[in-house]
């Protein structure tokens, strides 16, 4: 009797070591998943090495052409970034989104109606998520643009936030009617489509190819994004002003991803500007506009 109740007691024991490990190896397989499906890391960055990881360049399918973004979110199965409706011209072609010399296929495209604004999805997870400011940016306060003009290794400048101007870009071009007598009508036979838009002057310098970078304030926070220079080479960056990317982040579900193809770029890329879309209201971006403008700093 006592043999048979010391087996009972040890298979008791063994059961209940068993039964604890098993309960101990479903914890760790928990928390293992947990790790691996945690979010990506949210960058508010404040080094050179931070602002690097934020970035990316957006090139044509021969990576020739191309600008600059700033990832918004990833998550493991696909990511977001932030650039320019102009840049998006480009990635609808067969375009790539670069980051540490990966190459990741552009999937589709949304644009924004009222600015020069755009998000590009890839499907990869790219590891950041960013925040953009939620407070008016700060006058005089300092800036950083982090980019990659020229199409070079990351690059990340410095300069202060300065004052709001209304500046007029060339967004395409159309064939001239017969009744149109103007003087560029007559050499061409086409004329500009010129469009106002609202933006925000920062010291900072730029060059083509920096189209699409964040500019972020002293918190690490996305508070504009170049869109054009005020030269054509080197320059100082104007951006569209915060407000418009908290925007088109918060209503992002108004408007439609696209999903980019080879039959259907010609078509998106057509479209990519429409003079025709919302102005935005009190403004005076919807005025005639005259001949004056300002390089693209793609």
């Amino acid at each position: 009797m006592r043999v048979i109740n010391f087996l009972k007691n040890t298979l008791n024991k063994i059961n209940n070591e068993v039964y604890i490990g098993f309960i101990g190896l479903v914890l760790l397989m928990c928390l293992t998943i947990s790790s691996v499906m945690s979010p990506s890391t949210t960058s508010h960055p404040s080094t050179t090495s931070e602002f690097f990881d934020t970035s990316v360049m957006i090139v044509d399918s021969r990576g020739r052409s191309g600008g600059s973004g700033v990832i918004l979110n990833s998550s493991l199965s696909e990511s977001e970034v932030l650039t320019n409706k102009h840049v998006c011209s480009l990635a609808v072609r067969g375009g790539y989104v670069i980051k540490n010399n990966k190459k990741y296929l552009v999937a589709a495209i949304k644009k924004y109606p009222i600015h020069d604004l755009c998000l590009v999805k890839v499907r990869a997870d790219l590891g950041i998520k960013t925040n953009i400011l939620r407070s008016p940016v700060k006058r005089h306060s300092k800036a950083y643009i982090s980019g990659h003009p020229a199409l070079l290794p990351h690059v990340l400048t410095t300069g202060h936030f300065s004052g709001r101007v209304v500046i007029k870009l060339v967004v395409g071009i159309r064939e001239c009617s017969l009744d149109n007598t103007s003087r560029e009508c007559s050499r061409f036979g086409t004329f500009r489509i010129v469009q106002p838009f609202e933006s925000q002057v920062v010291s900072g310098t730029i060059l083509p190819g920096s189209s699409g970078s964040a500019v972020f304030n002293e918190d690490g926070l996305i508070s504009g994004l170049v869109f054009a220079g005020n030269g054509r080479g080197l320059g100082y960056a104007y951006i569209v002003p915060q407000e418009y990317l908290i925007d088109f982040i918060d209503n992002r579900n108004k408007y439609k991803y696209v999903n980019v193809t080879r039959t259907n770029y010609s078509r998106l890329s057509r479209s990519i500007f429409n003079t025709k879309e919302k102005c935005i209201e009190g403004s005076d971006l919807c005025k005639d506009t005259t001949d004056d403008y300002i390089w693209r700093s793609q």
